[in-house]
């Protein structure tokens, strides 16, 4: 069995081989306003929030201002409508597809979730970069131990095969 330190240094071998495949998500920052449709109607929230978009296609300088004043998004108060480092999987998919979809500063129309709607702008997208070994040490540590694992079942497994197996006749017959 192999100690934790082996199983670094092997992580860290396969870093120094493969770490520029070894990439970050692309990424995205967004903010959003959220109009709920738990309070309202879903007809009601979907026409406030195209007269905010409406609003905001016209002058998209009051996006943060509409964030405090609109947004029902119970995280707003302390993040003030900002979703920061998003990765794909981390919203609920109409949102995600929308955010990943604009352009930089581009306010997207309402987009419906199980939430409500939504009004998103792109704050900054933020390409994949090349991930240190500290980052990914964890995960490499995980696959070198699976990998040692799987050799030793393995390895296990061929032993049974390849042992010589004596039976009698009488022996051979009790287990048919």
């Amino acid at each position: 069995v192999r100690s934790e330190a082996d199983y670094e240094a092997l992580a860290r071998e396969y870093y120094l081989l493969n770490g520029k495949t070894i990439r970050s998500s692309p990424k995205v920052d967004v903010s959003h306003i959220l109009i709920s449709t738990n309070e309202r109607s879903d007809p009601e929230a979907k026409d406030l929030a195209d007269t905010i978009y409406s609003k905001l296609t016209k002058d998209p300088s009051q996006f943060d201002q509409f964030i405090v004043e609109y947004s029902e998004d119970p995280s707003a108060p302390s993040n003030k409508g900002k979703f920061k480092n998003v990765k794909k999987g981390d919203m609920v998919k109409n949102f995600e597809v929308t955010a990943f979809a604009l352009q930089q500063d581009e306010i997207s129309e309402p987009v419906k979730t199980n939430f409500g709607y939504h009004i998103i702008r792109l704050d900054a997208k933020i390409k994949p970069r090349q991930m240190t070994f500290e980052e990914v040490k964890d995960q490499l540590v995980a696959r070198e131990q699976a990998k040692h694992n799987e050799r030793v079942k393995a390895d296990y497994l061929d032993s049974l095969n390849s042992q010589e197996i004596r039976m009698s006749e009488a022996q051979l017959l009790e287990m048919i």
